[in-house]
Order: C-alpha cells, then sequence, then structure tokens
C-alpha cells in the first residue's frame, strides 16, 4: 500500500471506510420519468403564500438536502413536510429554473399567469385589452365589464 492511499478507502462525507459507509457520497441523477410539480399555497397560513415543490422522487435526507440548497440560492426559510418542500414566499419561477438547471423536468401546478393578470384587470376596472388579453376578450363566454 502506498503512502496516501488509505485516503482513497474513506468515504469524503462521513469519513468512514467506503465499504462500511452508509451515506451517498454522490446524489443519485434526476429521474427524468417523472415530473416534479411546483405551485403556490395559502392554505392554513393566513394569507402568507409558501411555494409547494412535490412529487420528488427522493428520500427524506436527499429531500432535506435539495431544500437547504434552494433555500440558500433563494435566500428563503422553509420546510419538509409529508414527502414536499415548503419554501417560503413565492419563488416559482426560480424554483423551475433552478431544479430544471438540475436536470429535473419541472411543471408549474396552478394557475395560468396571464388568466390571473387579466382576472386581476377586470377586478381594478381595466380592459383586458390594456395587458394583452386580447385571445380572452375574443373568447365568445367573455364579455367585456359595463
Amino acid at each position: 500500500m502506498g503512502k496516501h492511499n488509505w485516503r482513497d478507502l474513506l468515504c469524503p462525507k462521513c469519513h468512514q471506510l467506503r465499504s462500511t459507509c452508509t451515506c451517498k457520497s454522490e446524489p443519485p441523477a434526476p429521474s427524468r420519468s417523472t415530473i416534479v410539480r411546483v405551485g403556490r399555497e395559502t392554505k392554513g397560513r393566513r394569507g402568507k403564500g409558501v411555494t409547494i415543490i412535490s412529487d420528488l422522487p427522493l428520500d427524506e435526507t436527499s429531500l432535506t438536502e435539495l431544500a437547504a440548497k434552494l433555500k440558500t440560492r433563494l435566500g428563503t426559510g422553509g420546510t419538509v413536510k409529508d414527502k414536499r418542500i415548503e419554501i417560503q414566499g413565492d419563488h416559482r419561477d426560480r424554483i423551475v429554473q433552478e431544479l430544471e438547471g438540475m436536470g429535473y423536468r419541472v411543471k408549474r401546478a396552478g394557475g395560468c399567469v396571464k388568466c390571473c393578470s387579466v382576472l386581476q384587470s377586470l377586478r381594478f376596472g381595466l380592459s383586458p385589452s390594456a395587458i394583452g388579453g386580447s385571445s380572452l376578450s375574443s373568447s365568445p363566454f367573455f364579455l367585456e365589464p359595463p
């Protein structure tokens, strides 16, 4: 055995022998067959919104590591509950970019941004065409407000 070969026998994460190591030194590559869903919830939080990441094909320790990585990149708090990651605030766009950069297939769960902005404009008395919602206003089911 050479002078520094004993270091190759140890796990770099837990410093145990590789043959008896129980931790995963390298995270598994994300599966492209499962679709990760990213949505927003306010239920039970007194109006405060959180971003929910669900359907991740990971175990609890990997979920915790991924949550920690996302929280540091986003500069916000969060937790892991019921095999879902909850990130404080509405960070859906950035989380989708981060997860796609890591190799996951991601879908946004919930409402469409364009439809929500059209509904908001109607609520405040603006016409949908003022914000680019002309396709919705040309629909036979859409009625212009009086």
